[in-house]
């Protein structure tokens, strides 16, 4: 590894020398080193030490990095190899066991990757093997409880359901405290079977395979509570107990332990389906896992991820937008719809797949984690097939790359325009503040060049642009939380360039009493062309949906 960054060092040495007419003599006199030096370091044979490699950047004029990547030590024999550099700016090196934890970055990883990273590391200290009862043993092991909390946190994604236990272990014939993953449930171990697998255990995994086929599904994880039982009591009126379960299908109809054991899914929604009662079937198909509360301790104010509570108004947990992609996304799609324009939608925070399943879920009306997760009842097929039909010929267009800058989004824009030869609908941007721009050291003076060649992208195409924008923090230290033009993010340049700003508020947030449940807030604080005030809508979370009330044409 030393002799690849060695002559990687080399090249680029070279190169640089090159491009800067500079003889090996005349930078061998000013570094006071010999000419044989500087050909030897040409060569990747030896490198200079660290004080001539820091004189050596700043005659030449370049980054370190350009010259070497990974730092000096990575290229001498006495220094750290690239690997344990890598390791230490993880700040995973040198850990002891009980503080191993997972580094940040992998919780950004795509899903593929991730399923393989628990792969590897489940083939450290996991298990997976076969009872002589046939049942499957699967689980992970760890003294750092963070660690063990962590993987807990990524399994969920691949919806396996893991218990965390504390246990008390021999070790060197001292007890020890470590903190276990448990992995019981059928339907989780094949989840992970299917997903993740451990590397070097085919053998055992492919013996817990054939004894999970050969076994009836039973589980004691995620069961509805108990308390079901009174809602499902008033949806069959008089009908007896056993006369349901039998129109329901269930073999032990005589005795369903009513109100003394917990429901399984499966039987719920047997059960809902005879009843015809469709709250209780989007019940038993929800992504909602119930768990009892032991206790809640306060842990003091720490970091927290898949979790932005409400200081930006824009996220809660698992991605799902409340406000303002919510409400751009509405507006692209009536545009697109009735008025059969062409939309484009540039994405730098969710990818289209997300995008796609939000559009979906508003359009046919089913709320968007039964859509995820593929559990229907019967009645939604015909929905989701209509919705399909009239999405797919909807003229719109998103682009979900990361990073995209004004330039490249006014050149696929003029692109789209010359393939449609007409009117152009709306450009969205989602959102402003993560958009790339010409690298100034000062964010306000980048952001303000970005707005103002938004808006020349608006009078070329002759079509509005829209771009959604994160509040700063100020709105929370006020007893009034309606947001103000002063809130927003580098707000200079934003009131400057807009023609229309409008902020979004839903008392219910603040409020879970008002009076305005379900009520959302459409503030005009600025109209260049027209009166300001606000606009009442409806807002329907579960869809992710923003629909008008019967006065909403009437400023408020």
């Amino acid at each position: 590894m030393i002799r690849n960054n060695r002559q990687k060092f080399a090249d680029s040495l070279k190169k640089i020398i090159k491009s800067q007419n500079l003889s090996n003599q005349k930078l061998a006199d000013i570094l006071k080193v010999s000419v044989s030096s500087i050909y030897n370091w040409q060569k990747g044979i030896c490198v200079p030490n660290e004080t001539t490699f820091y004189n050596l950047c700043e005659i030449l004029k370049v980054d370190s990095h350009e010259l070497d990547p990974y730092g000096i030590a990575s290229i001498r024999n006495n220094g750290k190899n690239s690997l344990t550099i890598w390791l230490e700016e993880l700040g995973i090196w040198g850990q002891t066991s009980r503080h191993k934890t997972i580094p940040s970055i992998v919780f950004t990883l795509k899903r593929s990757l991730l399923a393989l990273f628990l792969n590897r590391l489940f083939a450290t200290d996991g298990w997976i093997s076969v009872l002589k009862s046939s049942q499957v043993k699967l689980g992970y092991a760890t003294v750092s409880e963070k660690l063990a909390r962590q993987i807990q946190h990524l399994l969920l994604r691949f919806s396996v359901i893991a218990k965390l236990k504390k246990r008390s272990v021999k070790y060197k014939n001292n007890p020890r405290q470590i903190w276990q993953l448990d992995i019981s449930d059928s339907q989780s171990i094949k989840s992970f079977i299917e997903e993740i697998g451990i590397f070097g255990k085919e053998k055992a995994i492919d013996l817990a395979k054939e004894s999970l086929n050969n076994k009836r599904y039973q589980t004691n994880c995620d069961l509805i509570p108990i308390e079901i039982w009174k809602q499902i009591a008033l949806a069959k009126g008089d009908e007896s107990w056993s006369s349901l379960g039998k129109r329901a299908g269930i073999k032990s109809y005589s005795n369903l332990h009513v109100g003394q054991r917990a429901l399984s899914r499966n039987r719920l929604f047997k059960l809902a389906l005879a009843l015809d009662d469709l709250s209780l079937q989007q019940l038993a198909t929800s992504d909602i896992y119930w768990d009892e509360i032991i206790s809640i301790e306060y842990m003091g104010e720490q970091q927290v991820y898949d979790l932005t509570i409400p200081k930006t108004h824009n996220f809660v947990a698992n991605d799902i937008c409340v406000h303002n992609t919510a409400f751009g996304l509405g507006v692209a799609a009536n545009i697109a719809k009735k008025e059969n324009l062409p939309v484009a939608m540039f994405s730098l925070e969710m990818s289209k797949e997300q995008l796609s399943m939000r559009l979906l879920a508003a359009e046919a009306g089913i709320e968007s984690n039964r859509l995820r997760s593929g559990r229907f009842v019967q009645n939604d097929y015909d929905k989701i097939s209509i919705a399909i039909g009239t999405l797919s010929s909807l003229p719109i267009y998103i682009d979900d790359a990361a990073n995209i800058t004004v330039t490249q989004i006014r050149s696929q824009v003029r692109r789209l325009l010359a393939e449609k030869k007409g009117e152009f609908g709306l450009v969205l941007i989602d959102y402003l503040q993560l958009m790339e721009g010409a690298g100034s050291e000062n964010r306000v003076q980048e952001l303000s060049k970005i707005t103002r060649s938004l808006k020349g992208l608006a009078r070329e195409i002759k079509a509005p642009v829209i771009a959604l924008s994160q509040l700063s923090r100020a709105v929370e230290s006020r007893n009034n939380k309606r947001p103000m033009m002063s809130d927003l993010r580098e707000s200079g340049a934003i009131e400057q360039d807009a023609d229309l700003i409008m902020m979004l508020y839903r008392d219910e947030y603040y409020n879970p009493d008002t009076v305005d449940r379900g009520v959302a807030e459409i503030i005009l604080t600025k109209h260049r062309n027209g009166p300001t005030g606000t606009v009442k809508l409806i807002f329907q979370p579960e869809l992710t949906k923003f629909l008008n009330m019967q006065n909403s044409s009437n400023y408020s």
